[in-house]
Formats: structure tokens, sequence, C-alpha cells
């Protein structure tokens, strides 16, 4: 089945069970499907900020948290290797990698329809379930390799980011959200930037957390120049509400969190109270160089 196929049975399946649901879509589609601007990053780092500043873009459609999605089913398929038959369009065994990444762009077709937007943005973020599914790879520079190879065979001309928020606020917004131990939100993040450092890895930009949160306009138009995205009034705009560290809670003005907005949200004052006695200094060493790749300074 093509992709072109695969899309098209979704589609007769919405109008005959959903004819309520428009099937004038084509976002993603076969043009694009290769090509998503993708936020790899730590959750609670800024990431749904940033989305939300490309969810504003009129040429821009978001799909969310796609990392079960992709890192599953490329797995799965890794799976039945030799034990379904070949693929005429891609080939045989030897191109069972490839064959991975387009049983996950087909479904990324089925699942994602929209009306024709000409670029799209995903947020597979979920490092620890991706790399959970590796039962038997110990050392995590497999598990990067094997997370970056998925990503890159799925969607080879994708746009990829990060964000950096400092790794001691992830850690204690994390630990709160999640309810979390100090030192499982601390691994979370160091093995993010593990992944981000991988050899593999080909993020070239990284987004400021600190920056959008006190020169937002100017941290806006640095994203959307680098995206090659034209201005618009919505994403500026994204930026006057923010998250707040709870499960289920609404986002809010900027305005009435005008401490939070001096301190760049900033949890500085909260540090003394983590159990820092785990935190080693290679562990440190690894943030520090992750941030410095993006010319950026770390200081702890």
């Amino acid at each position: 089945m093509t992709l072109h196929t695969a899309w098209s049975v979704a589609a007769e399946w919405a109008k005959a069970w959903a004819p309520e649901v428009s099937c004038e879509v084509e976002m993603p589609n076969i043009a694009n499907i290769t090509a998503p601007i993708s936020m790899i990053a730590h959750g609670r780092s800024g990431t749904s900020l940033f989305m939300n500043i490309l969810r504003a873009h009129p040429d821009v459609v978001t799909v969310g948290e796609t990392a079960p999605m992709l890192f599953g089913s490329f797995q799965a398929m890794e799976r039945v290797r030799g034990t379904i038959r070949p693929d005429p369009e891609v080939g045989g065994r030897e191109k069972h990698n490839e064959r991975c990444g387009k049983a996950v762009r087909a479904m990324f077709l089925a699942s994602f329809p929209d009306k024709g937007e000409p670029r799209w943005m995903q947020k597979p973020i979920n490092a620890p379930y991706a790399m959970g599914l590796l039962k038997g790879v110990r050392q995590y520079r497999h598990k990067a390799a094997w997370y970056w190879n998925a990503l890159n065979t799925t969607f080879p001309d994708s746009t990829n980011l990060t964000i950096l928020r400092h790794p001691y606020d992830v850690v204690l917004s994390s630990s709160e959200y999640w309810g979390v131990p100090t030192k499982r939100a601390w691994d979370g993040v160091v093995n993010m930037a593990r992944i981000l450092n991988h050899p593999a890895s080909d993020v070239r930009f990284a987004v400021s957390h600190a920056r959008l949160v006190s020169e937002p306009d100017a941290e806006v138009s640095r994203i959307l120049s680098y995206l090659d995205l034209t201005p618009h009034p919505g994403c500026f705009k994204a930026t006057e509400r923010v998250y707040v560290p709870k499960r289920q809670a609404t986002r809010i003005p900027k305005t009435k969190m005008q401490d939070h907005v001096a301190r760049a949200f900033s949890r500085k004052t909260d540090w003394s109270r983590m159990d820092m006695s785990k935190f080693r200094n290679r562990e440190r060493d690894i943030l520090v160089a992750l941030w410095a790749r993006f010319g950026e300074t770390l200081t702890f």
C-alpha cells in the first residue's frame, strides 16, 4: 500500500463513519510528510510555549506530542523484520529500516488531517518512553543512535530544534509536575542532553527559554527567521500567556505573574531545597557542553 493509498483509505473511512468531518484535508501530505518542524527537548523546558507560538502562525499546523507514535511504531515494525512479506516498493530485509520509516509516515498521514498549511510541527519529547523500548540495550550512546536513526529515517527532511532552560529549573518543575524524585528528573534532563549531543544529532538551533520570557518579541522574531516563516502577530501574542506548573491548569496572563517574569521564570531561590548529592560533575559537564554547542553559557 502506498502512502497515497493509505491516506485515501483513511479519508474514505472518515467519510463513511464521520460524515460531518470535512475530508478536504492535505496536512500532513505526501509533499511535506518528511519535513516537520521537530522540537526535541525535555518536558517542562518551554516546549508547549514554543508550540503555541507556531500554532498561532497561519502557515503551520501542530500535531502535539508524538514520541509514542513515532518511536513505538518504528520499533514495532523493526520487530516484524523477516516475519512479514517483503514490500515491493521498498525492498526486502536489507531495506527494512526504510520500511519502518515508511510505516510511521503512513500513520501520521492517516492520523493528522488538516486544512492544507504548508508546514507542520511535532513534539517527540518523551525520550524516557522511547529509550524504554530498548530493553536489551545498556549503553546510552547506542540508545541515542537508535533514537536518531528512527527520527531521521522517518523524517529525513525534518528541521530539528531544541529549547534551553536552566537544568535546575527543569528538574524542579518536572519533579513537581510529574511527582517524580529529583534524581529521576535530573537523569532525564542529562539523558536528553546526551541525545542532543550525540554525533548523529543535527539540531543546530536552540530557543532560549529565558529570552522568551524576558525578551519575547526578539526571541520570537529569531525563531520565525530561522524557520523561514513570515512574522505574524499571533505568534508574538502567544507569549503573553504562560503555563503554570500543575496538571490540567490553564494558561494565565504573564501580567499576573510579574515576579516570575522578572526572574525569567527562574527557580533559583528554590535550588537549595533540592538534594543534589547525586548530581555528578561529569553530568553537569554534559549540560554545559550542550549549551556551548548553541553559543550559550550555562553556570551552576
